[in-house]
């Protein structure tokens, strides 16, 4: 018994110094395994500390290079600037030059003809006097006939300016009813028919229908009633527009167009028969939207 108890210690202070070693041996692996993993993180950082200085050495050189290229740059453009402001002070300096020579060309030519021209002048002068003279002899001879021409254009002038005088006071001025636009009216009457009579009565006819557009009548309120009415349906982006830019939605700039019954605006550049004929059609768009039934 005694020998067996003593077998099984022996193994368990056997087994219990395995156990120290195996740990000891374990201790050392992991503190060697430690200090690998300390010197590789050593290695590690001179490496990011080599790179690191190198970037910074390659930063500086670059830096430098540019400062350099830059002063380089630099010193090119005020030698350009140097030599630009010497050509320009060597062409004055040769302008000036031609200059000098030039005046003293013209001097030594106006000391050589200053002579010529004052015998010329002289010689001119003896012309004139003589040429005067005989001036002065026909002028004498021609006053008078001057004088009498005179009085006959001053009485042709006078009876003109009567005539006109007479035409006004007895036509315009005591026919208040007459205003400015009626001429455009007549003008193509006059032309069409070359006959005063004719054309008086065709405008007076005309004038029973297109009266009331002239200041006495009150026919373009309506008119400008009506074209606001026509656009603000038909075209409502094109009256707004009208509306933000100044707001001309007074249509004042159609005056003339129904003044003179858009005569003068389509006689000779339109077609007006297709004009007037959408223009129809577009009323009565206007009344089929404004009146359903």
């Amino acid at each position: 018994m005694k020998g067996e108890r003593g077998g099984r210690e022996k193994e368990r202070i056997e087994r219990g110094r395995r156990k120290e070693e195996r740990k000891k041996k374990r201790g050392r692996e992991e503190k060697e395994e430690r200090e690998r993993e300390r010197e590789r993180a050593r290695e590690r950082e001179d490496r990011r500390r080599e790179s690191e200085r190198g970037r910074q050495e390659r930063k500086r050189r670059e830096e430098s290079e540019e400062k350099k290229k830059r002063e380089r740059g630099e010193r090119e453009k005020r030698e350009r600037e140097r030599g630009k402001r010497r050509r320009e002070r060597e062409n004055k300096e040769r302008e000036k030059k031609r200059e000098r020579e030039g005046e003293r060309r013209e001097e030594r030519g106006m000391r050589t003809g200053e002579r010529r021209e004052r015998e010329e002048r002289e010689r001119r002068k003896k012309r004139r006097e003589g040429e005067r003279e005989r001036t002065e002899r026909e002028s004498k001879r021609e006053r008078g006939e001057e004088r009498e021409k005179r009085g006959e254009n001053r009485r042709g002038e006078r009876r003109e300016k009567e005539q006109r005088e007479r035409e006004i006071t007895s036509g315009s001025i005591w026919r208040p009813a007459t205003s400015r636009g009626m001429c455009d009216l007549l003008a193509p009457l006059m032309v069409i028919l070359d006959d005063e009579c004719l054309a008086y009565s065709c405008f007076t006819q005309l004038m029973k229908r297109m009266s009331q557009n002239f200041p006495n009548g009150g026919a373009m309120d309506s008119h400008f009633a009506n074209m606001r009415s026509l656009i603000q349906i038909l075209d409502s982006e094109l009256f707004e527009l009208m509306q933000q830019n100044g707001d001309y939605t007074h249509f004042y700039f159609c005056y003339r167009w129904f003044l003179l019954d858009f005569k003068r605006e389509m006689a000779e550049r339109h077609d007006v028969q297709n004009i007037l004929k959408i223009a129809r059609e577009l009323v009565l768009k206007v009344q089929s939207l404004m009146d359903p039934k």
